[in-house]
């Protein structure tokens, strides 16, 4: 089932981060020997918070170095444990879906993709949000465009793709930047330019305009 994007925290913490941290300040600090000695600050119960909070600002951290050709818009997916991302540059529109599937082996054939041997709807639910976004797109700057389906797996033991689906590109955080730098360019300046103003306009989420520094000290005061 697919699931409209719903609006997260203005201040452009992931919402990842935002969770962790609201959870972590509920929890009874450790007791200095316990840090001392090696204890993780980290909650049990939360370490899969945290780690998908440090996957999704690693991602963030790549798409808005880019450079200034490009705009990245987030936004939180309701009912999904995710994000995806608006990404408009010289080569087009594309739609990043980010998935957490920690720890596991994925197998990919055409449009099937395993982990662990159970069916997820990860390439299904990318395209449906490209369909989506393509069909917002065009009717905004009265001109066709097409988004490109994207899928970042973060967190997983191992990425095995048989046979590479048709029209989702499916990667990893390290894979990013240089396979949207390595795309041909394919709009012309004056239609980047309406997309990225057309793209920055959008009701749902906000602009990613500079690294998530400030979200990476914050988790790195717990390791």
């Amino acid at each position: 089932t697919a699931h409209d994007p719903a609006v997260h925290n203005s201040d452009g913490v992931p919402p990842s981060v935002a969770t962790f941290l609201q959870a972590q300040s509920s929890e009874p600090r450790p007791k200095f020997f316990s840090r001392l000695f090696g204890r993780s600050p980290v909650p049990r119960s939360l370490r899969s918070q945290y780690r998908e909070a440090l996957g999704d600002v690693a991602v963030i951290d790549v798409l808005v170095q880019l450079g200034s050709d490009w705009l990245v818009r987030t936004c939180e997916v309701s009912g999904h444990i995710g994000v995806e991302h608006v990404v408009v540059g010289p080569p087009g529109i594309f739609c990043i879906a980010v998935r957490h599937r920690r720890g596991g082996a994925v197998w990919i054939d055409g449009s099937i993709l395993l982990v662990d041997g159970e069916r997820w709807s990860d390439l299904r639910d990318a395209e449906f949000s490209a369909v989506r976004l393509t069909q917002v797109m065009s009717d905004a700057v009265g001109f066709r465009v097409e988004a490109t389906p994207c899928l970042v797996l973060v967190g997983t033991r191992s990425l095995t793709v048989a046979k590479p689906p048709r029209r989702v590109a499916v990667m990893t955080t390290r894979d990013i930047r240089t396979w949207l730098k390595g795309m041909p360019a394919m709009l012309s300046p004056d239609e980047a330019q309406a997309l990225r103003a057309c793209a920055a306009d959008f009701p749902e989420g906000h602009v990613l305009g500079s690294p998530q520094a400030p979200s990476a000290n914050t988790l790195g005061m717990f390791r």
